[in-house]
């Protein structure tokens, strides 16, 4: 629609619309959602982007051809083993949340006591290291960024072993996460690095489906076992 009326919004304009009238799905209601802002700063931008609170990019970081992304859904049954739960559901005999709402809000309450803290792993560790390409350090910095924001609500929402999956991961030379509340888990790296994870993903169950995976360009790799496809994104498209 920007387009046709001449782009009279910029990418800026554009995030700040997208980010203000973002709405879920809330047991058949339509609630406020949770709008960090990275998704359209992402595929505005590209590359690593540092966004604040007032959805402002503070920082965007090219990164190299030889660094590949991966994302997976955990396997269910596994989440389902270890936190005694429906699925992917909050416990129900966790007494503390008792919906989605809840737990969003436990979750932003987590976010902004340690803010502080996790604004000097990222702006100090990691935002350094990804410039200087320096992945060992990159990793490490995430490793303390996960095990300080995710083991407050992670485990709770789906079990431990996500979280302990993430850290064993980071471990392992490879950035890694879920992908804004979850389930999806992310990883980062370098392309051996990250088809190696993705091997040990699949041998060990830990996803439902395929493990996808692609670099920082225009194809993406769907991985079932031995068996891969490639599919092709339009250039127009990032």
């Amino acid at each position: 629609i920007n387009e046709l009326f001449g782009n009279p919004l910029r990418n800026h304009d554009l995030r700040m619309i997208i980010a203000e009238n973002y709405v879920e799905d809330q047991n058949g209601k339509v609630v406020w959602g949770l709008e960090s802002g990275l998704a359209p700063a992402l595929a505005m931008y590209g590359g690593f982007v540092v966004v604040d609170e007032s959805l402002d990019i503070l920082e965007t970081i090219e990164l190299p051809d030889d660094y590949y992304v991966a994302t997976y859904l955990p396997n269910k049954e596994k989440m389902v083993k270890t936190n005694g739960s429906e699925g992917i559901k909050i416990r129900e005999n966790n007494s503390e949340f008792k919906n989605e709402a809840d737990l969003n809000d436990a979750v932003m309450k987590v976010d902004h006591a340690i803010a502080h803290k996790k604004w000097e792993i990222l702006r100090g560790d990691l935002v350094p290291a990804l410039k200087k390409k320096d992945f060992h350090n990159a990793s490490k910095a995430m490793k303390k960024l996960a095990k300080m924001y995710y083991r407050n609500w992670l485990p709770i929402r789906y079990g431990k072993n996500i979280l302990d999956d993430i850290i064993f991961f980071t471990e392992n030379g490879l950035m890694s996460g879920v992908s804004s509340m979850g389930p999806a888990v992310f990883l980062f790296g370098r392309q051996e690095d990250i088809q190696k994870m993705g091997r040990y993903i699949e041998k060990n169950k830990l996803c439902d489906g395929g493990c996808m995976y692609g670099k920082a360009g225009n194809k993406l790799t769907i991985r079932k076992g031995k068996k891969e496809k490639q599919y092709t994104i339009k250039d127009e498209y990032g």
